[in-house]
């Protein structure tokens, strides 16, 4: 099965986190599993993420303080999903994380 790795900044209520939860939630699981990595913390989404029976995980990285541990965090992460898996990043500070 591939793993789909969403990552995001943050789980505060915002547009992309709703999308986030909907890709994620309506994502065929017969097929795919979907984790979601935040950056920073749970936020507001992270319970309504959950409760889809989303995978969530947390980096702990705090707001404007870079972290390189995040860095060794996510890589475990994926690690722990198998070589069958894809990382998606949906903000700019994800995007540059995930480079």
């Amino acid at each position: 099965m591939l793993t789909i790795v969403h990552l995001i900044t943050g789980l505060e209520t915002g547009g992309a986190e709703r999308m986030l939860l909907n890709i994620a939630a309506r994502t065929d699981r017969n097929r795919f599993r979907s984790v979601v990595v935040s950056m920073t913390g749970s936020g507001t989404m992270g319970s309504l993420i959950e409760g889809a029976g989303v995978t969530l995980r947390t980096l702990g990285i705090r707001r404007g303080v870079p972290d390189p541990r995040g860095i060794l965090r996510l890589g475990r992460i994926l690690r722990s999903h198998g070589r069958h898996s894809q990382a998606r990043h949906h903000h700019c500070h994800s995007n540059h994380f995930v480079r």
